[in-house]
C-alpha cells in the first residue's frame, strides 16, 4: 500500500490541552492593556485589583479600579474591566472543543449573572462616591481668586472650592442640577475626576442670567473666560467627548435659545469633531480659536475674544455710498472659469468628458502650473472626493503629469464616497481635511450622486447638500466644484431639483462632439460668462505601462480646439459629422457595447438617447427606422456603419479605431 500520509496530513497527534481557566482569564485581562491580578478566583463574586500597568501608578495610594467576576462551574465564564479606562469585556474559557447547546445556555446564564454582579457593584461604588463627594463639597472652603491655577488662567473662582491640599474643586451636576461628581484641578492644571463618580453627561453652569446666547465650552477655565468676557451663561462640559451629551441636555432645557459651542483647537481635531457632531444635532453654531489651543489661551495671548465670539452685526445694513464704491476684483482659481470660495457645478451626459475637464482644472491648480490652456491659474491644494472610478483616475492623472512634465502635485484623493449631506459624512470629510494640515483651495465632488444621501430631485435633499458644501467653503475658505449629470430631456441643465442652479455661483455645461467636447458657461454670478470653447481629446501612451495582455496603457489629455461655427444649412438637415456625433453619444450612453470587436449600438439605445434629448416617442422611433431615419441613412450611405441584428455596427476603420481607443483610455 502506498504512503498517503501527505494526503491525510501525516500521523495523528493529540491536541495540546488548553491552559487552566484562571491563566486564560489573566491573559485576557492583560490583552486589554490592564495589569492582571496576581491570583484569579472563579467564585462568582466581584473582585477588584490594581489595573494600572505603570510602575508609578501602582503602590499604596493606587486605586483598585480593575474588576472581574468569573464562575468556575460548567464552562468557566465571566466579565472583567476597569472603571477608570472604561474597559468592559465578557470572557469564556477555551475548553478545547465546541460548546454544546446546553453548555451555551449555561455560559449565557453565567455571563448574565456576571453582568448583574458588576452593575450592582458599580451602583454601590457610585452611591459611596456620591456620599463622599457630598461630604467633601460640604466640608471644603470656597476657592480664593488667588488660587495659582486661577491666577495663571486669569479667571475668577465662580463658585468652585478648594481641598485641604490646595486643589481646586469644580462641581459636576446632572441635567436636574444635582451634584454627582467633582473635578480636581491642581496648581499646574492637572485634572482628575473623583473615583467612581459619574462624568458622562455632567456639566457646570456659570452665570445666572438665562437671557441671550448660551455658550458651551470644554474646560472650566475656558468657560469662565467666555462668561467673563461676554457676560453670558456658559456650560462646562469637562471634555470634548462629553460635549454632545451636554449639548443635547441644554437644547432640551432651552428649546428656543441660541447655543454656541466653543471648541478647543487641538492638533488632532478632536474638539472640532465633537463640536460638529453636537452642532448638527441641536442646531448650534461652532466657534474655535484660530490658533492651536483653547479660547483662554487665545485671550491671554491678546486675541480679541469678544470679537471672535460676538462679531459685530452692523455690516448687514451697508450704507449706499459704500455700495457705490468700486467692488473688489473677482479672485480666480482658473481665470474666467473657476472662482475662489464659490460653489460651482460642471454637468454633462455620461461619457461627455466632464471628469476629464474637472481633473484637468484640479491638477493645473495643485501643480502650480500657472496656466490652463491660456487662462491664468492660482496655486493651491486640491482635494478630489472621488466616489468611483479610481483606476481610471490613476491612469488619467499619470497621463496628465506625463503630458505636462510635472511630478509634484499637491492633491489628495478620497478612497470612497460618503453621505456629505449628513452630519456623520460631513464630519468625516471635515476631520480628514484638518488632518492633512494646510486647507485646500478647491474641493471637487465627483460625482454629486455618489456623495448625496437621498433624492437629487428633492428640494430638501438638495438644500441639505448645498448647505453642506457651503459649510465646507465657510470652514476651510475653499471653493467646491460639483460634478453632475445633465437633466433628462434637457442636456443644457443639471439633473434634479431647480435648487441647484439657484445656489450656484458658476454653472458649466459639457457636451461631447466628434472627437472633442464643447464647454459652455451657463451662469457666472460675479462676472460676465466666459465664451464657449471647444476642447480636443488627445490620446497619449503612458511611458513604460502595459496592461495584463502586454498592450500599452493609454489615456486622454485635453487641448484647446477651434470652435466650429455651424453652416446655415446645418440647422435644416444634419450633416455627416452631426450624425456621427449622435451615434457616438448613443454608444457611450449604452456603456460602449461591442460586436465582433467593433462599436455596436442598438436601435433602442438610440431611442433612449433621443427621448432624453426631448424627442417625442414618434420622432424617436422614426429616426431609427430604415426609411425615416435621416441620421442613420447618412451613416449607412457614407459607409460608416452597417445594419447588424437589432442595431448598427461601425465598419469604417478610422471611426472604429478612434472610438475603441477612446474607450480603452477611460
Amino acid at each position: 500500500m502506498g504512503d498517503i500520509s501527505n494526503v491525510i496530513g501525516g500521523p495523528w497527534a493529540a491536541p495540546l490541552p488548553p491552559e487552566p481557566p484562571e491563566k486564560q482569564l489573566r491573559a485576557a485581562i492583560e490583552q486589554e492593556g490592564l495589569a492582571p491580578p496576581a491570583e484569579v478566583i472563579l467564585d462568582g463574586k466581584i473582585h477588584r485589583f490594581d489595573a494600572d500597568k505603570s510602575p508609578l501608578g501602582r503602590g499604596k495610594r493606587s486605586k483598585k479600579t480593575g474588576w472581574y467576576v468569573a464562575f468556575g462551574d460548567g464552562v468557566p465564564a465571566g466579565r472583567f474591566g476597569c472603571w477608570k479606562s472604561g474597559v468592559d469585556e465578557t470572557w469564556r474559557a477555551d475548553i478545547g472543543r465546541q460548546l454544546s447547546h446546553a453548555e451555551e445556555m449555561i455560559r449565557a446564564t453565567a455571563l448574565e449573572r456576571a453582568r448583574k454582579e458588576r452593575e450592582e457593584a458599580a451602583k454601590l461604588h457610585r452611591e459611596v462616591a456620591e456620599n463622599s463627594i457630598a461630604l467633601i463639597w460640604g466640608d471644603t472652603a470656597p476657592a480664593s481668586k488667588e488660587h495659582p491655577y486661577l491666577l495663571r488662567k486669569r479667571v475668577q473662582p465662580h463658585g468652585t472650592r478648594v481641598t485641604g491640599d490646595g486643589r481646586l474643586i469644580v462641581p459636576m451636576h446632572d441635567e436636574f442640577g444635582e451634584l454627582r461628581s467633582v473635578q480636581y484641578i491642581d496648581a499646574n492644571g492637572g485634572k482628575l475626576y473623583h473615583s467612581f463618580g459619574e462624568a458622562k453627561g455632567k456639566s457646570y453652569l456659570l452665570g445666572s442670567n438665562a437671557d441671550g446666547t448660551l455658550y458651551i465650552a470644554e474646560g472650566f477655565a475656558t468657560a469662565a473666560t467666555v462668561h467673563e468676557v461676554t457676560g453670558k451663561q456658559c456650560l462646562v462640559s469637562f471634555s470634548a467627548s462629553n460635549l454632545v451629551a451636554v449639548a443635547q441636555q441644554a437644547r432640551a432645557r432651552w428649546e428656543e435659545r441660541k447655543i454656541v459651542l466653543v471648541a478647543d483647537n487641538d492638533k488632532k481635531g478632536i474638539g472640532r469633531f465633537y463640536a460638529d457632531q453636537a452642532s448638527s444635532l441641536i442646531n448650534a453654531s461652532v466657534i474655535m480659536p484660530p490658533d492651536i489651543g483653547d479660547v483662554n489661551d487665545y485671550y491671554i495671548a491678546g486675541g480679541d475674544l469678544l470679537g471672535l465670539l460676538e462679531p459685530p452685526t452692523s455690516t448687514w445694513l451697508i450704507p449706499a455710498s459704500a455700495m457705490m464704491t468700486e467692488p473688489p476684483p473677482v479672485k480666480w482659481l482658473v481665470r474666467g472659469w473657476l472662482q475662489e470660495g464659490s460653489l460651482m457645478m460642471i454637468h454633462g451626459p455620461s461619457g461627455s468628458g466632464k471628469t476629464f475637464l474637472a481633473l484637468d482644472w484640479a491638477l493645473s491648480i495643485a501643480s502650480g502650473k500657472g496656466d490652463w490652456l491660456g487662462s491664468r491659474t492660482a496655486t493651491g491644494r486640491v482635494v478630489y472626493l472621488a466616489g468611483e472610478g479610481h483606476y481610471g483616475l490613476r491612469v488619467r492623472m499619470a497621463a496628465w503629469a506625463q503630458h505636462n512634465n510635472i511630478t509634484n502635485i499637491d492633491a489628495f484623493i478620497s478612497s470612497h464616497g460618503v453621505d456629505l449631506n449628513k452630519p456623520a459624512g460631513w464630519s468625516h470629510v471635515a476631520t480628514h481635511l484638518r488632518e492633512i494640515g494646510k486647507p485646500p483651495s478647491l474641493i471637487v465632488v465627483d460625482t454629486l450622486h455618489r456623495f448625496l444621501a437621498g433624492d437629487e430631485n428633492s428640494a430638501e435633499d438638495a438644500r441639505q447638500m448645498i448647505q453642506a458644501c457651503n459649510s465646507l467653503t465657510e470652514h476651510f475658505g475653499c471653493a467646491v466644484l460639483l460634478v453632475h449629470h445633465t437633466g433628462h430631456g434637457n442636456t443644457g441643465r443639471a439633473r434634479g431639483s431647480s435648487a441647484w442652479k439657484g445656489a450656484l455661483d458658476i454653472e458649466i455645461s459639457v457636451a461631447s462632439a466628434d472627437g472633442s467636447m464643447s464647454v459652455e458657461q451657463k451662469k457666472s454670478k460675479d462676472s460676465p460668462e466666459h465664451e464657449p470653447i471647444t476642447l480636443v481629446h488627445n490620446v497619449i501612451q503612458l511611458d513604460g505601462r502595459v496592461d495584463e495582455d502586454g498592450e500599452p496603457v493609454t489615456s486622454l489629455v485635453l487641448s484647446l480646439g477651434e470652435r466650429a461655427e455651424p453652416a446655415p444649412d446645418d440647422r435644416k438637415q444634419p450633416d455627416l459629422s452631426v450624425a456621427v456625433r449622435v451615434f457616438e453619444r448613443a454608444w457611450w450612453a449604452s456603456e460602449c457595447e461591442e460586436k465582433c470587436g467593433r462599436p455596436y449600438v442598438t436601435a433602442s439605445a438610440v431611442r433612449r438617447l433621443l427621448l432624453a434629448d426631448g424627442y417625442s416617442q414618434h420622432a424617436a422611433r422614426k429616426a431609427t427606422t430604415a426609411d425615416g431615419g435621416k441620421t442613420f441613412t447618412l451613416l449607412l450611405n457614407a459607409g460608416v456603419i452597417e445594419p447588424s441584428g437589432a442595431g448598427w455596427v461601425v465598419v469604417d476603420g478610422a471611426q472604429c479605431s478612434r472610438l475603441m481607443l477612446a474607450k480603452s483610455a477611460v
